[in-house]
C-alpha cells in the first residue's frame, strides 16, 4: 500500500524533523492558485480556466497519473542548493499541520523518486514509499527526489491557518537594491492575497553567500521572462 492517512504521516514526518512542506512556482501559476485559493494541481488549474506556466513533465505527469496531484518538497530547495528552484521563484511555506486538516478521503503519498523519471511498467514500491516501516527506514531528510503528494478529488489543498507565507526571489538583485521584476511580482503576490483576505506575509528572498541563483537566471535570456510575467 502506498497510499496513507495525513495523520499518520504527520507523526512520522513528526520524528524526522519535518515542520514545513514548500511548493515553488512560477508568478503566473502562483496568482491562480492564490485566485482559487489554495495550492493546486496542474488539472484543477486548466479545470478553473486560469493561467499556468508550462512544464516539461505536464504530459508525463499525465501519463504516469499524478496530473491532478498536488505535490510539496520537505526542504527549501533553492535555500538547500543555494541554485534557484527550477520550478518557480515563487515559494509557498505551509506547516506539515495540514496533514492533520485534509479533507476527508484525500490520500497522501511520498515519492522515492521524482516522477519525472518514472516508466512505465514502474512497481508501485519503485515509485513510492508502500509502508510506514519502509518510510521510517529509507525517508532521508533533503533527498530532493522525494517528494509529498496530496491527492484528493478537487486537486486543490485549500489556505488554512497551515499556510505560512512567500518568498520571492530576485533574479537582478543588485548588491541591497531590489529590481524592478521582483518588487512587481512581490506586489501582485501580496495584493492578490489581500484582495482574498489570505493571511500570510510575502517575503525576499535572502540568498547564502555564494549562492548561483542569479546566474542561474542570467544563463538564459528567456528565463526571467518565463519565471517572472504573469
Amino acid at each position: 500500500m502506498s497510499e496513507f492517512n495525513g495523520e499518520l504521516i504527520f507523526e512520522v514526518l513528526k520524528e524526522k524533523g519535518i515542520d514545513c512542506f514548500y511548493h515553488a512556482n512560477s508568478v503566473k501559476t502562483s496568482l491562480s492558485h492564490i485566485t482559487l485559493g489554495g495550492q493546486a494541481s496542474r488539472l484543477a488549474v486548466i479545470k478553473s480556466n486560469l493561467p499556468q506556466t508550462n512544464q516539461i513533465t505536464d504530459q508525463s505527469d499525465k501519463d504516469v497519473g499524478v496530473f491532478n496531484d498536488v505535490f510539496f518538497d520537505f526542504v527549501d530547495i533553492h535555500q538547500r542548493a543555494s541554485n534557484r528552484n527550477k520550478y518557480g521563484p515563487v515559494l509557498f511555506r505551509w506547516k506539515s499541520e495540514l496533514l492533520n486538516f485534509l479533507p476527508e478521503n484525500s490520500v497522501v503519498l511520498i515519492t522515492k523518486s521524482n516522477p519525472s523519471k518514472w516508466k512505465a511498467g514502474d512497481l508501485q514500491e519503485n515509485r513510492y514509499f508502500i509502508s510506514i516501516e519502509d518510510l521510517k527506514s529509507n525517508f532521508s531528510y533533503g533527498n530532493f527526489d522525494q517528494m509529498l503528494m496530496i491527492r484528493l478529488s478537487s486537486g486543490l489543498v485549500k489556505f488554512d491557518k497551515n499556510f505560512l507565507d512567500v518568498c520571492i526571489d530576485d533574479p537582478l538583485k543588485i548588491e541591497d537594491k531590489p529590481s524592478k521584476v521582483h518588487v512587481k511580482s512581490l506586489q501582485e503576490i501580496e495584493n492578490l492575497l489581500k484582495s482574498f483576505s489570505i493571511d500570510a506575509s510575502v517575503n525576499s528572498r535572502n540568498c547564502k553567500v555564494g549562492c548561483l541563483c542569479a546566474k542561474e537566471y542570467a544563463a538564459n535570456s528567456t528565463r526571467i521572462p518565463y519565471f517572472f510575467e504573469k
